[in-house]
């Protein structure tokens, strides 16, 4: 999987805006990071785990044939 552009700069602004004076995270820039990844990158990581699970599954069953 890879992650475009976008993504990056998405975990960057946000640990950028709130990592700045008077920012939720001024004073805490490590958890600003992990936040910033929770948000941003790890939804697609789980998408991608959904979708690449229900493609195996739908193999499966054309392999074995469907019982539904």
């Amino acid at each position: 999987m890879r992650f475009g552009p976008m993504h990056y700069r998405d975990v960057a602004v946000f640990v950028g805006v709130g990592c700045r004076e008077g920012g939720e995270y001024e004073y805490d820039q490590t958890d600003a990071v992990g936040q910033a990844f929770r948000t941003y990158i790890v939804p697609r990581l789980l998408n991608a785990a959904a979708e690449l699970a229900e493609r195996e599954l739908e193999q499966e069953r054309r392999q074995m044939g469907s019982y539904e």
